[in-house]
């Protein structure tokens, strides 16, 4: 979905009664909000792949997340 579109969503979702209930039920209808976090897992070994092939390690180092979402699955393994 375009991001234009979801703010759109969720704009609307805001302002009517019961909007944040409303928002949840189109995300589990629609959405990703019903996918296991740990699904994300695979995404996580191959980035800590690509770091290791290019000489980097994870380890001790201090990450920034942009745009996580629902599900902080990824920042929270790194």
């Amino acid at each position: 979905m375009r991001w234009q579109t979801k703010a759109r969503v969720q704009r609307t979702c805001a302002r009517v009664p019961h909007g944040e209930r409303l928002y949840v039920q189109l995300q589990r209808r629609l959405g990703t909000l019903n996918a296991s976090p740990d699904d994300r897992i695979p995404y996580f070994l191959q980035m800590v792949e690509w770091l290791h092939d290019a000489g980097i390690s994870p380890l001790g180092k201090r990450c920034l997340e942009v745009g996580t979402g629902h599900k902080a699955t990824l920042p929270t393994l790194f």
